[in-house]
């Protein structure tokens, strides 16, 4: 985000940062406001009926529950990231959440729709082999679409 000016924001506050670096080479800075706005924008979108924080981005306690102030929900990759979730921000409730595993073992998917979590699967293979885990339940399937290799 720019503030009046149409500067950055982390060049507005560049001594502050600078000092809260001390001596470390490096350090990620988020800027609350910027977050903030940004999920209201896409929040904001007349086509989007959802909008999800992937926790992979960063599982920072302030931006959690920053992000749920703005009426956002969650994607998350592990019952850790769950957990962190309701850690973090308590209340957050089951349809707040997506859980979206790779290549995740059934116990883990299993979990997760026990506590009402939708889940997204990525695998015929688990669709196909695992059936009943999912059977009656609406999930999210994604599906990855093998590229067409043309010969010239």
């Amino acid at each position: 985000m720019t503030g009046a000016s149409g500067t950055a924001w982390w060049r507005v506050r560049r001594r502050e940062l600078l000092a809260e670096l001390g001596e470390r080479d490096c350090a990620y800075a988020y800027d609350l406001a910027t977050l903030r706005h940004q999920a209201r924008a896409m929040r904001g979108l007349g086509s989007v009926s959802r909008v999800l924080y992937a926790l992979k981005a960063n599982p920072h306690p302030a931006i959690l529950r920053a992000v749920r102030e703005e009426g956002c929900g969650f994607e998350c990759v592990s019952p850790g990231e769950v957990e962190r979730v309701h850690e973090a921000v308590p209340g957050v409730q089951p349809d707040e959440i997506l859980f979206t595993p790779n290549f995740a073992p059934r116990a883990e998917y299993r979990w997760a729709l026990e506590r009402g979590i939708r889940v997204t699967v990525d695998n015929a293979a688990i669709l196909r082999d695992w059936s009943g885990l999912f059977e009656g339940r609406e999930i999210f399937l994604r599906l990855d679409v093998p590229q067409h290799r043309w010969a010239w």
